[in-house]
């Protein structure tokens, strides 16, 4: 008898449950009035994150099934009453319910008490969105009170006036856990914000606040820039005005105006945590712009500022006057840490440009600039393209609808021929006709680094005409019109990454238009990268796709993120995986997997022998499709990045993870949900390959932290270990510290946003891995300490931690005793001349310092005349970095006067330092006299001829120096030829 061989047993309840898995919700209800025995079989995974509308068969299968369901979001159009509120609370009461979204319900009083008292029980709720839901006086309260027992929400979005701001405050001085509050578009008014900012004052989590229209006007601004003078968590501040009403037509906006904006300027000289503030839409004047913007010459946290706003609030915009661009220009020129500017809607004209752009020459830091919707005309392109001819950070600049025409176009074609920088340039709706489009296509033939280029019509048709096809635009992304793709069809041996547009054809009928998308990407598919993330492709064109590529042998990365594709494509995709030969990276966040499309993505990968990045992100597999994944893993031999974050594996699909992880001798990176933690770390003590574990945003707590500690003293491969954000507590972190001592492996740590407090962030200080997270001094000082003993560590990297005076005393006091370290970088930690002074007495008796970096501290002349004087003791500082510190003349003068007795110094940096012609003259004197120093960092002063004249001459009979830079100077052709004539040496 011939034995038969069952590879796959599956009993009735598996076989319906596959069936039941490739039905719609509706397939489903209408097989469970048929077959009522088939309920059970419904798959879980599909209850997981639930949209109720108003269907009572979708409220029935919802509340059978409610145990199932992690996110929850009910429509208005589902309830008349609250009983939407009900609803949810029978959810949260019986399943793990993570996010909750009421948003335009009408929730009641009844609904609101009952709402807050299971907020006071609930211990799964990370997410509410209660917004639009006109929350009176009483219920705010209500909500207010849950809020100071509830210890997991982290986010909360809400609707309340005053009042409800009132207690929303009151419960924000008493709450350590909630990070992100929208109040967006609510009535908080004047009153509000200034119990918002009584507690800010107090509060030490919150990190986004999100107040836009909200009728703030300058008394509530002023309140809340004097709480932003003593908090020092929050990062992100809201107050745009992001709609406004016609004529006569209410509308909740902001109005800080004038008064708002300078008592904002004021706070930012104070604050050291803020790094981004919109303010767009304000009604802020000349006198507010320059006030704020004279700010940026002396802050060092603050990276995006939005002062523009758009179209729609165009009543309430901000204007920027010539004071305004004045000040804004200059403090570009000093400032070093504003990395994105939003000036859209701003009214800016060719002349505000013209100053931008000297600014532009020398800043060094800004690498995005939004001037869309202003009256920028062909004299203001020609001005930024003078900028780009000198500028090398900047990336994006976005001159959407501007008035820029042909010579515009021309002006800046020449600029991207020279520039090595800009990688987005959208011209957009401005005036180009034929001659600038040609003009702008001939630059693509030389450029070699603008790799998003959106094309309109015309443009696309020019180029597409260009006698010269275009060898270095190896990425384009896809406009709206026929011309585009004719356009990447003439440059299709070029063109090597592909981006289409959600938009593109979507004329005049979507469902054609993915498929039409499909016909033509295959018609021109010689491309290394295809990115089609954004909800256009479903099933059939992904079908499409993988028949192409089952034979193209040049695809390597595959980018299908957040579209509409669902088991049926997933299986495809699985079955081109099992031919194809090419394929590196594979991204399917945001599609819905399920447990069936991992079963079939795990049979391709026991085959596979290329993938080796798999992005699964929020594709609820559910645990059935982990231990899927778990087998294969098991033989599969090239994978080594696999993402499965928020993709709901559950304990059970973590537990099956692990058990692949012990016998996987492939995969070094693995990225995971808020699953399984002590289970990951029984597989860490057998594991000997997994080299990065990412944890971030999870709820692993101490527990989690605990078995991870117990794993790291066992573990010997593991290097890089994220958990970020995942409530642990000091005890989580002593037992982390505990665990370093002894580990000899990991080298990156990252435990930002927990709540490990002075305990923990002290026990994590005492190890040889340095944590890069710490807050205060009282850190430093702990540091500080055990670099007293410590006899190992040679490297301390504390850069924008805030350690300020007393944490630089502290360590100066470690230098002095210190034996090992040699390189100490302490940059933008607002030590100011004090610390200076303190850690030069550290210098003088400290032997084996080799490398000093204290750039972006504001120490002034004096901190830089203290430094110079333990220059003159020292005898192994080889390298010291000032950079941004406004040392003035005294201070190079003193460094000079430090550098005629100084022998061991070879790398000098004062890049942005407002050093003069005066300045440089001085240093060129003592360089007469040194013989060690190799580099010398002078860029983005303003030095002109005078001072490069002066450095010329040094060359003459200076032999050590071999590298100065003098980028972003104001350098002429005089002093340029000058140094190029006396920098050959024989």
């Amino acid at each position: 008898m011939t034995r038969i061989s069952v590879t796959h047993p599956l009993d009735l309840h598996e076989i319906r449950a596959r069936i039941a898995s490739s039905l719609d919700i509706h397939d489903l209800a209408a097989c469970a009035r048929v077959c009522q025995d088939w309920n059970d079989s419904f798959t879980p995974s599909l209850y997981r994150c639930v949209v109720l509308s108003n269907s009572v068969a979708g409220k029935r299968a919802v509340d059978k099934n409610k145990r199932h369901i992690q996110q929850l979001t009910i429509q208005p159009s589902a309830y008349e009453d609250s009983s939407a509120v009900f609803m949810a609370i029978s959810v949260m009461a019986t399943s793990s319910l993570s996010s909750l979204n009421l948003q335009g319900n009408r929730i009641g009083n009844h609904g609101t008490q009952a709402l807050s008292k299971a907020l006071k029980m609930n211990s799964t709720l990370t997410t509410l969105n209660l917004r639009r839901s006109r929350i009176k006086e009483k219920e705010a309260r209500a909500l207010a009170k849950a809020l100071k027992i509830n210890r997991t929400l982290t986010t909360l979005g809400t609707f309340l006036g005053p009042i409800g701001a009132q207690a929303l405050s009151e419960a924000l001085m008493i709450n350590s856990h909630l990070t992100t509050l929208d109040l967006g578009n609510n009535e908080i008014c004047d009153d509000g914000a200034q119990e918002l900012a009584e507690a800010l004052k107090m509060n030490s989590a919150l990190i986004t606040l999100t107040l836009r229209d909200n009728m703030i006007e300058p008394e509530g601004a002023e309140a809340l820039a004097e709480a932003l003078k003593t908090n020092s968590t929050l990062t992100s501040l809201d107050l745009e005005t992001m709609i406004t009403g016609g004529d006569g037509e209410f509308s909740p906006s902001n109005w800080i105006q004038e008064d708002g904006a300078v008592a904002l300027s004021e706070a930012l000289k104070v604050n050291s945590t803020l790094t981004t503030l919109r303010v767009g839409g304000n009604e802020i004047g000349d006198d507010g712009a320059q006030a704020l913007f004279e700010t940026l010459k002396t802050n060092s946290t603050l990276t995006s500022l939005a002062w523009g706003t758009s179209r729609s609030a165009s009543r309430t915009r901000n204007s920027i006057g010539d004071d305004g661009v004045q000040a804004l220009s200059a403090a570009l020129k000093v400032n070093c840490t504003l990395t994105a500017l939003d000036l859209k809607g701003s009214s800016v004209t060719d002349d505000a440009v013209h100053e931008l752009s000297k600014a532009l020459k020398i800043n060094a830091t800004l690498t995005t600039l939004h001037l869309r919707c202003n009256t920028i005309g062909d004299d203001g392109a020609q001005a930024l393209s003078e900028a780009l001819g000198i500028n090398s950070t900047l990336a994006n600049l976005d001159l959407f609808a501007n008035n820029i025409g042909d010579r515009g176009a021309q002006a800046l074609s020449d600029a991207l021929k020279i520039n090595s920088t800009l990688t987005t340039l959208n011209l957009w709706r401005n005036r180009i006709g034929e001659n600038g489009a040609r003009a702008l296509a001939e630059a693509l033939t030389i450029n070699t680094t603008l790799c998003h280029n959106p094309i309109e019509d015309s443009g696309a048709q020019a180029q597409t005409e260009q006698s010269k096809i275009n060898s270095t635009l190896t990425s384009l992304q896809f406009g709206m019109s026929r011309a585009s793709l004719d356009f990447a069809n003439r440059n299709k041996r070029y063109i090597r990454h592909l981006t289409i547009q959600s938009s593109a054809y979507i004329r005049p009928s979507p469902a054609l238009a993915r498929e039409k998308i499909i016909h033509d990407v295959v018609a021109i598919l010689t491309l290394n990268t295809l990115n089609m993330s954004g909800k256009l492709i479903d099933d059939h064109g992904t079908q499409a796709l993988s028949k192409a590529f089952k034979i193209d042998s040049a695809l390597t990365t595959l980018s299908l993120g957040l579209n509409k594709i669902e088991e049926d494509g997933v299986r495809a995709l699985a079955e081109a995986l099992m031919i194809n030969t090419s394929l590196t990276t594979l991204d399917l966040s945001g599609n819905v997997v399920k447990d069936s499309g991992a079963e079939a993505l795990a049979e391709a990968l026991k085959i596979n022998s290329t993938l080796t990045y798999l992005d699964l992100r929020g594709t609820y597999l559910g645990s059935k499709g982990a231990q899927a994944l778990s087998k294969a893993l098991k033989i599969n031999s090239t994978l080594t990045t696999l993402d499965l974050v928020t993709a709901r594996i559950e304990d059970s699909g973590a537990q099956a993870l692990a058990e692949a992880l012990k016998s996987n001798s492939a995969l070094i990176t693995l990225m995971l949900g808020d699953e399984g933690a002590r289970v990951l770390a029984k597989a860490l003590v057998v594991n000997s390959t997994l080299t990065h574990l990412n944890l971030f945003f999870n709820k692993i707590g101490d527990k989690g932290a605990l078995a991870l500690a117990e794993a790291l003293k066992v573990n010997s491969t593991l290097a890089h270990l994220d958990l970020a954000n995942n409530l642990i507590q000091p005890d989580g972190a002593l037992a982390l510290a505990v665990a370093l001592k002894t580990n000899t492996t990991l080298t990156t740590l990252k435990m930002a946003d927990n709540y490990i407090g002075g305990t923990g962030s002290q026990a994590l200080s005492a190890v040889r891995t340095i944590i890069q997270c710490l807050q205060c001094s009282n850190g430093a000082q702990a540091l500080a300490a055990a670099l007293k003993i410590n006899t190992t560590l040679t490297t301390l990297k504390l850069w924008g931690n805030q350690i300020k005076e007393e944490g630089a005393q502290a360590l100066s006091e470690a230098l002095k005793i210190n034996a090992t370290l040699t390189t100490l970088e302490l940059e933008n930690n607002s030590i100011g001349p004090s610390g200076a002074q303190a850690l030069s007495e550290g210098l003088k008796s400290n032997s084996t310092l080799t490398t000093l970096d204290l750039g972006k501290n504001q120490i002034g002349g004096s901190g830089a005349h203290a430094l110079a004087e333990a220059l003159k003791f020292n005898s192994t500082l080889l390298a010291l970095e000032l950079r941004h510190n406004l040392i003035g003349p005294d201070g190079v003068q003193a460094l000079a006067a430090a550098l005629m007795v100084n022998t061991k110094l070879t790398t000098l940096c004062l890049q942005e330092n407002g050093i003069e012609d005066n300045g440089v003259r001085t240093l060129s004197e003592a360089l007469k006299i040194n013989t060690t120093l190799t580099t010398l960092d002078l860029s983005y002063n303003p030095i002109e001829d005078i001072g490069a004249q002066a450095l010329a001459a040094v060359f003459r009979t200076n032999t050590s120096l071999t590298h100065v830079n003098l980028k972003g100077t104001l350098i002429g052709s005089k002093g340029a030829q000058s140094l190029f004539k006396n920098s050959y040496r024989e």
